[in-house]
């Protein structure tokens, strides 16, 4: 008789993330997930009372997925535009993942990630371009706004651009918003 082949925590756990990567959430159920594995469905109740609790590592595996992005694009000389590329990067590569955060969840848990990002860019366009933390608050959320749009047109398959013509895009909008603020605080004095 052949030995049994184990499936451990980890392998269930990749494996069900490659489904939800290249399917879905919507796909991830007991069969496709054993289906993935070349098993029965035995090692996943082995080893995970419900499917639920498999489904909560999926969202947080997808939330470090996006911090990647997140992470890469706060690197950049300007940080504004780089996690407004980030984002639109990652409804473009990731799009099952992006419609895991963005579009199914209703829970909030990224929140505090949101906020941080919120904090952070707000100091720098403020720094950067000479703006009171109010003012340079208004010009995040323009563009997270933007960025967001963005990244939601990319993922219903309404808008393909190129990276050097989505980047110009993105730099364009966060230029004409800091002009525009900068222009109405002039009229205003």
């Amino acid at each position: 008789m052949p030995a049994k082949i184990k499936f451990d925590r980890q392998s269930i756990i990749e494996a069900a993330f490659e489904v939800v990567k290249t399917r879905g959430i919507d796909a991830l159920n007991a069969r496709s997930l054993a289906y993935e594995l070349g098993s029965s469905t035995q090692p996943i109740f082995s080893n995970f009372s419900s499917m639920d609790d498999i489904v909560e590592i999926i969202y947080d595996l997808s939330i470090d997925s996006f911090r990647n992005f997140v992470n890469k694009g706060l690197s950049e000389t300007n940080p504004v535009v780089g996690l407004s590329f980030a984002i639109a990067q990652f409804a473009t590569t990731a799009p099952y993942l992006y419609e895991v955060l963005f579009i199914r969840d209703t829970t909030g848990f990224l929140k505090p990630d949101l906020d941080r990002f919120g904090t952070l860019l707000t100091n720098y366009i403020a720094k950067s371009a000479n703006l009171a933390n109010k003012v340079a608050n208004i010009v995040f959320l323009e563009n997270w706004i933007f960025a967001m749009g963005i990244a939601q047109q990319i993922h219903a398959g309404l808008l393909e651009m190129n990276e050097k013509a989505l980047r110009a895009l993105i730099q364009s909008e966060y230029d004409g918003t800091i002009a525009a603020i900068k222009q109405k605080i002039g009229k205003s004095r």
